[in-house]
């Protein structure tokens, strides 16, 4: 069998795995949607409630993680820091 001809069919048996997978991927995506949106309309309260504690959390950590750039940037320099002739910057 001539080497082109094999390698035609290696890529086409590829694409067709890499369809077969975007497919499976996509029924998968579609069975969690739909049970993420039956457990919300089940428990409401409840669903607000998990959205509030995760917004919340990820709130503060980025809060945090801004509040420690601005600290490390408004610190006065050491003296090596600031006198240091290998700092470019």
């Amino acid at each position: 069998m001539p080497r082109q001809t094999r390698l035609k069919r290696v890529i086409n048996q590829t694409g067709e795995r890499f369809r077969e997978g975007v497919e499976d991927a996509k029924e998968r995506f579609s069975d969690i949607e739909d049970s993420t949106v039956s457990y919300i309309k089940k428990n409401p309260i409840k669903s607000v409630a998990i959205a509030a504690g995760a917004g919340a959390l990820i709130g503060a950590v980025l809060f945090m993680g801004i509040e420690s750039m601005v600290k490390s940037r408004m610190r006065k320099p050491s003296v090596w820091e600031k006198y240091n002739p290998l700092n470019f910057f």
